[in-house]
């Protein structure tokens, strides 16, 4: 007598809203309002995609059209699965604008650091936030140059 199937468990990804203002060469537009997850399913498919780790992090530097456009995709499909395959990477893709390239930035970088672990996350955020003081010019505070009370 067959064995019945149990369905598989799977975890529940956090996820990170998203709204991308989609304008029309006739001057109509459209809003796309969707969540994005990172998991290791869409990290393995941005990475079968772009040839880039997203375990390193190389992915996210220079941002590029078809790294962008692979990221949104990819993190899109754990809650939006119609737009599954080459069909839906293509739609996605016609979404994309340089106008709201920055907005869907933000929502992916969001996005991201909701699926790490708090204490990665937050190396991660203060390593970008002395990233851009540097480039701003902005030196870091000084240390404290009082030495700690002996015990």
């Amino acid at each position: 007598m067959p064995s019945e199937k149990k369905a598989l468990r799977k975890r529940i990804t956090p996820s990170a809203p998203v709204t991308i203002k989609v304008e029309n060469s006739d001057g109509s537009s459209f809003e796309l309002s969707w969540r994005l997850t990172f998991d290791f399913n869409t990290m393995a498919l941005v990475e079968e995609h772009t040839g880039l780790s997203m375990l390193t992090g190389e992915v996210f530097s220079n941002p590029d059209a078809r790294r962008v456009s692979v990221l949104l995709w990819a993190a899109a499909l754990e809650h939006q699965p119609e737009y599954e395959g080459m069909e839906g990477l293509e739609a996605i893709r016609s979404y994309l604008t340089i106008a709201n390239t920055a907005d869907v930035l933000h929502a992916l970088d969001n996005a991201f650091m909701a699926s790490l672990p708090k204490e990665k996350a937050d190396e991660l955020r203060a390593a970008a936030e002395a990233k851009k003081n540097k480039e701003a010019g902005q030196a870091a505070p000084p240390a404290d140059p009082t030495p700690a009370p002996s015990a």
